[in-house]
């Protein structure tokens, strides 16, 4: 999807199964150019130990627990946006 919206796409495997995806846009600068580097992740961890029901959202004391209550899905789509928004 990166691709088609104009990105320059990269996958490092960092571990086996594990790709990093780098994505680029806008000319490709050299020397001292500044560059901006946002960055994101999708990876889960398991539930094991967990010391509450991880798929029962709960709220106590104004807080949310529960597994999916606080990532980065909306984080990364912002991240994926933000080069068009610059530019």
């Amino acid at each position: 999807m990166l691709e088609e919206w104009g990105f320059r796409v990269e996958l490092q495997e960092s571990a086996a199964g594990r790709p990093n995806v780098i994505a680029r846009i806008g000319a490709a600068r050299g020397g001292g150019a500044r560059t901006l580097l946002l960055n994101g992740h999708l990876d889960t961890v398991g539930v094991a130990g967990m010391v509450h029901p991880p798929w029962e959202p709960a709220v106590r004391e104004e807080r949310l627990y529960g597994r999916g209550s606080t990532d980065m899905k909306s984080g990364v789509a912002a991240i994926t946006d933000a080069p068009l928004v610059l530019m």
